[in-house]
This record gives C-alpha cells, structure tokens and sequence, in this order.
C-alpha cells in the first residue's frame, strides 16, 4: 500500500536541510567576512591596542653614589633592602589581608586595609624594610604582595664626621651636609624602562639594557683618623670646662684641604630622627661669632703684603700708647713694651696690632 504523504514529508524534511545549510554557509562567511575585517583592515588598530596592553613601565632609580675620605675609606655608602608594595587588583580580601599584615610590618590595620582595597596598580606598605621581615614575607609569600630592592643610606662610622655629612631622609631627600650640598652628583638618576605585562599586570619581561643611572662617588679632603681624634679630644675639651658645645677644624696649612671638622654635641647620622635640629647643627661652620684674636692674622698679613712693616722692627706697645675711636686699647692679661712685629704677632699683641692697622688706613684694610 502506498502512503500518500510520503511524497509530502520528503518535500519537508529536503527543505529543512536546505535552510540548515544555507544557515551554515552564511554562518560561515559572517565568521570569515569578519576574520577578512580583522586580519586585514583593522589589523593594524587592533595590533596597536595590544601593544599598549601588554607594555607598562617601572620606575628605575639609579644607586646614590658612596662618600669617602681622602684614604678611600666609606663615610657614605647606600646598601639593598627589601621595600613591600601590593598590587591591589590581585587582592582576594582586604581586610583579611590587612589583619595579617599589620603586626608584622607594625602599620596600622586600617591603614594597610585602605592601601589594599585602593583602585590602583601599584601601592607602597612600607619602605626600607628589616632583613628579618624581608625574610618573613618571602616565607609566606601573601598573593599581591611584592618585595622591591630599594636603597638605605648607611654611615659606618655612625658619629664620625655626622654634622659635615647630614643626612637622608625617609624619602631618600638629602637635608644637610655634604649630602645636600652634592646631592645633584651623589643622587642617582631616575628613569623609566618599558616592561611587558600580563593582564594582572605583572611584568614578565623588560628591556635588556637599561638605562646607566648610578651617581657619582664623592672623594674628601677629610681623613676619618684625624676626624676621630679631632671628635674625641674636642669631647674632652668641653666636658672639661662645662661648655654647652664646641667645634673643631683641622686643615692642611700648605693647602688648605680640610682634613677635619668636628662638632659637639655629637649625631649619628643613622639616627637622624632622634636627634633635634640644635644636635643636628654643624657649628663649625653654621654658626657665627665674632673672630677675635684670629683675625689679627689678617691684619698683620695686610701689613706685611703692603711692606708697611718688617718682621724686625720694633713697636712701642705699652697699654695707653694706641687709642682710635675715643678708645685705649689694653691687652688681655699684661701689657707689654716695645715689640718687634713678630712678637706682636707671637703675643697677640692687641695694641701693637691696632698700630699696625693705623698704617694700612681704612681703605686697604678693608680690601
């Protein structure tokens, strides 16, 4: 018996796999219509955007250059330490985290919890760390917590020399001394290098020949011996006398190379931030004071130069005998008689040496 819609659903199964075919084929030249888009007329764009996805860059700061002595011994140097950062987005928990973190790197809970929860690729926890902490967080190994090399600013010779070198400060900013004063040549440069990075931002590659940043090494005139010695018997000096403080230079005569410059009280550089700025003072050379006496070297080197006088040559220097100014000049102890001019200079004569100055008048006295 024949069925008679046999004819029929024949018709309609033929159709239906018609339509899945062509469905199929315009499926596929959408898929290569656009593949053709991508690979040729927007290749180049697209190219572009994955480039700049995959390229970030760190921020490379060169090691500050050493400080020595005249003997190349170190007074300044800059040593490795770990500095831990997070990167926030790789963050699980916060909170959690912060919890975690804070006893160890003794901060502040909420202060960790809000650096952690930041909208932010990169954040500092804390700087310069302690080698025993460094070691603690490379064993537990937090996820989005990074240890970064940085430098620390050591002085070996802790007291010696302090005042003159100064110090950094927790920034890595120069505020006194020697360290301020080349900081521009000391300092290393800063740069930043291009590194390839995965979508969490972790970098996996970066430019094999970075940038030369190091500064420079700062050699001194100052001899860290002397220096010792110039502290220690200066220490002893005012304790001795009960003064509030002192100072002390050492300098080559024939030169003039500053081989020490010592104050007291004394500061360890290491430790700026216990000490107070009066500690923290170089007197040497900050503070001011009449010169007294020690300008007479001046006066009678003015008078030598003008051939205004010989060395031989005898002044009347009795008390009473030089008055300038509606003043009489007397000396500090005794007076004396008649002095050559190398006794006055020997004596510190102050009457002879008023007489001398007479001679230069006040014109070349001042030049």
């Amino acid at each position: 018996m024949i069925d008679p819609l046999k004819p029929l659903t024949s018709k309609i199964f033929t159709g239906r796999l018609v339509l899945f075919y062509l469905w199929i084929v315009v499926w596929v030249a959408l898929v290569l219509g656009r593949l053709v888009d991508l690979q040729f007329f927007k290749a180049e764009a697209y190219q572009w955007r994955a480039t700049q996805q995959n390229k970030g860059s760190r921020r490379l700061v060169g090691q500050r250059g050493d400080v020595l002595d005249r003997q190349l011994q170190e007074l300044a140097v800059s040593v490795p330490v770990d500095s831990v950062s997070a990167a926030p987005k790789q963050v699980d928990n916060p909170v959690v985290l912060a919890e975690q973190l804070a006893p160890l790197l003794e901060v502040p809970v909420h202060s960790l919890r809000n650096k952690l929860a930041a909208d932010r690729i990169h954040v500092y926890l804390k700087r310069r760390l302690t080698p025993e902490i460094g070691a603690q967080l490379r064993a537990n190994k937090f996820k989005g917590i990074y240890l970064e090399r940085e430098e620390k600013r050591v002085y070996p010779g802790k007291e010696v020399a302090g005042h003159l070198l100064g110090f950094l400060g927790e920034d890595g900013r120069a505020w006194s001394g020697l360290e301020n004063n080349y900081d521009s040549h000391l300092r290393g440069a800063s740069d930043r290098i291009v590194v390839q990075q995965d979508g969490r931002q972790r970098s996996f590659g970066r430019d094999p020949n970075p940038p030369k940043t190091e500064g420079d090494t700062l050699v001194l005139h100052l001899d860290s011996t002397i220096q010792f010695a110039a502290e220690q018997a200066l220490e002893t000096a005012v304790e001795s006398w009960g003064a509030g403080n002192g100072s002390a230079i050492v300098m080559d005569p024939h030169s003039g190379a500053i081989l020490a410059m010592a104050s007291y009280p004394r500061f360890d550089p290491n430790k700026y931030n216990t000490y107070s700025t009066q500690y923290r003072r170089n007197r040497a050379i900050q503070d001011t004071y009449e010169p007294g006496s020690t300008f007479k070297v001046t006066t009678l080197a003015a008078v030598l130069n003008e051939r205004l006088a010989k060395l031989d040559e005898v002044v009347d220097s009795r008390i009473g005998s030089a008055r300038l100014g509606g003043k009489v000049y007397r000396e500090a102890l005794r007076s004396y008689g008649d002095l050559t001019v190398a006794e006055i200079f020997s004596k510190s004569s102050n009457v002879g040496t008023v007489k001398l100055a007479q001679r230069l008048g006040k014109h070349r006295f001042q030049e």
